[in-house]
């Protein structure tokens, strides 16, 4: 055997982390439509400008950042596959099957309505009802995270995913469902919302009832006088039409 001397010297690779804060990215500019939403069990490390060696000079992050472990990963249609890069983009990558993965969650649409059931000059009572959207089952917030704002209000419905909600009067009342984290709750809601219109009389139900009232009262006489008008020889007042020719 013959053994020979080579200039060849092993070399040793780190990755440091830029000056560039590290972060999660998403790719779905290459039409992926796989977005990440967060970044999950990070932690806090600090510079390692004081580790590198005099000789080397390279940039890294000044301070303290945040480390990545896990990433919540939304995608509005399920891929079964997905290609999962290192920090250092197309070093290392992985293709995760999410088929497999007890991660994988899916998120259901919520349905919230609102309606104003009671109105007077300086307050309106707001009734929100919450249910998912596919199946119709209310969504009890009493035992979950998430709350529903209505008017700067933070509520919670009850078993039967209604509440209601006294709110000073205003020409329009934002209401809105604001669930927990998807990757937090099971099962897991979109959020959604609404618009509702106290500062206008014709939307309180009560308030209709007494303008229809008041309407009727009103016109109940003049028709009846009319009718009797009508009945008076040589009069054409009754019915309305019958001076047409």
């Amino acid at each position: 055997m013959t053994r020979r001397h080579s200039g060849v010297r092993p070399v040793r690779t780190y990755a440091f982390p830029a000056d560039v804060h590290p972060r999660g990215y998403s790719d779905t500019d290459t039409g992926s439509g796989v977005v990440v939403e967060a970044v999950l069990d990070g932690e806090t490390a600090g510079s390692p400008a004081g580790l590198l060696p005099d000789a080397v000079d390279v940039d890294v992050v000044a301070g303290e950042y945040e480390t990545t472990r896990t990433l919540a990963v939304r995608a509005d249609e399920f891929t079964p596959t997905v290609r999962v890069r290192g920090l250092v983009g197309g070093v290392e990558s992985e293709v995760v099957n999410l088929s497999a993965t007890t991660g994988v969650r899916r998120v259901r649409r919520s349905n919230l309505s609102a309606a104003v059931v009671e109105s007077n000059a300086t307050h309106a009572t707001v009734r929100v009802e919450l249910r998912g959207n596919a199946t119709g089952r209310p969504i009890d917030l009493r035992d979950r995270d998430g709350h529903v704002v209505v008017a700067g209000h933070r509520v919670n419905t009850n078993a039967s995913g209604v509440v209601l909600v006294s709110v000073e009067k205003a020409p329009s009342v934002g209401v809105r469902y604001r669930p927990a984290p998807w990757w937090s709750e099971t099962p897991a809601f979109t959020g959604s919302r609404v618009r509702v219109h106290p500062g206008s009389r014709f939307f309180s139900i009560q308030v209709q009832a007494e303008l229809w009232t008041r309407i009727l009262g009103f016109l109940t006489p003049v028709v009846f006088v009319l009718y009797l008008v009508g009945q008076l020889p040589g009069a054409q007042t009754w019915p309305p039409w019958s001076r047409r020719r």
